[in-house]
């Protein structure tokens, strides 16, 4: 037992993602704060908080709770003997996404890994700005036009209305760029976007 535990308390001490043990606190049968019982130095770390140890998370971060109920509901629901999860949840507090895995050890409590994530989401929703729209002009593409127009088509036959589309062309544009180069036309391009 004695190496066992020396080999959970190095694992836990080493670990690069945040580890708390934690102790829910319960209002009527419903979560409303938990208290942190152990925390590891990546924890301390990644969310730049001191002293925690003994502390209900209200003292430590105000407001979260009125941020995030779910955080709380969900941690509520694995300490009360439910299965484990693995979420990701943004804590206005922090103001940094966070990659959450939880379970309980023992009734009332529970233990959460967590890393930050937050240049994964800001990349993640690059990507997805980058896959609907031009990257010159901004406006949608023509990938979220179809999109966009399939599901307009759905909703006017569903409300039994018309749906009106509006096609724009910039006269002699092949001109502008032939004249004045096609970097020229690009400002224009952008321009137009504006405009609209």
């Amino acid at each position: 037992l004695s190496i066992a535990g020396e080999v959970f308390t190095d694992f836990f001490e080493k670990m690069p993602n945040g580890v708390a043990l934690c102790k829910m606190v319960f209002t009527e049968g419903k979560p409303t704060d938990f208290v942190h019982l152990y925390v590891n130095p990546a924890f301390h770390e990644i969310t730049g908080r001191g002293s925690v140890i003994g502390k209900r998370m209200s003292e430590v971060a105000p407001g979260v709770l009125d941020e995030n109920p779910e955080l709380f509901e969900l941690y509520g629901r694995i300490a009360s003997g439910g299965p484990a999860e693995s979420f990701d949840v943004y804590v206005e507090a922090d103001q940094r996404w966070f990659s959450i895995q939880a379970f309980s050890p023992k009734p009332g409590h529970f233990v959460a890994f967590f890393d930050v994530i937050s240049e994964r989401k800001a990349a993640a929703a690059r990507i997805d700005h980058l896959a609907h729209h031009d990257a010159l002009t901004g406006l949608a593409n023509r990938y979220a036009l179809e999109s966009r127009l399939a599901q307009s088509l759905l909703a006017a036959r569903r409300e039994n209305r018309q749906l009106a589309v509006l096609l724009i062309d910039l006269d002699r544009f092949k001109l502008i760029n032939d004249a004045l180069g096609h970097h020229v036309g690009d400002l224009l391009l952008i321009e137009a976007a504006q405009r609209l």
